[in-house]
């Protein structure tokens, strides 16, 4: 009797030493193989001091940003032939912007070639970069590898042409 007890009791640990390192072992693989978090998007917030044209503004930290996507008609301050809706586009970035906090998301690259920030802007939500080719103030402008809105930016492009709105109604 008392040998087969001691073989019952040999099981029944046996048992649960294994039941315990099943139940470790799925406790650790969840742990460590869990799937990641989408990655969120890290948004940094700043004043808008001064607005330089359709595409590019200042902070109150003196940083200069260029707008993500988008290249808006050009101002040439040396003389009086700037690209036509050039001032309409400035005007909106300094109606919307000048003196706002906005957020800020980067995308691959920090700066471009000038030593400008690049950078995707958000007011209350409302998707600036967006907002300004859906509206007709700029045209896209993509420059991998700065790439994430990219159809999304071609599709708003193609309704501001499609509604004729801004400068693809108003120039030639």
């Amino acid at each position: 009797m008392s040998n087969k007890r001691h073989k019952k009791n040999k099981s029944t640990i046996v048992i649960l030493i294994t039941v315990a390192v099943i139940t470790l072992l799925f406790f650790c693989f969840r742990y460590f193989f869990r799937p990641k978090p989408p990655e969120e998007k890290i948004r940094e917030k700043s004043q808008v001091v001064f607005v330089y044209d359709g595409d590019t503004i200042q902070l109150a930290d003196k940083r200069k940003v260029r707008l993500i996507g988008l290249d808006a008609p050009e101002i040439n301050y040396n003389s009086k032939q700037s690209d036509c809706f050039a001032y309409e586009a400035k005007n909106t970035i300094i109606q919307l912007l000048n003196g706002q906090i906005i957020e800020m998301e980067k995308d691959k690259e920090d700066t471009d070639k000038y030593g400008r920030f690049l950078r995707y802007i958000y007011l209350d939500n409302v998707f600036i970069n967006d907002f300004l080719l859906r509206q007709g103030y700029a045209h896209v402008m993509t420059i991998p590898p700065d790439t994430k809105y990219s159809q999304e930016f071609q599709e708003a492009e193609k309704e501001a042409k499609d509604g004729k709105r801004g400068l693809w109604g108003k120039c030639p």
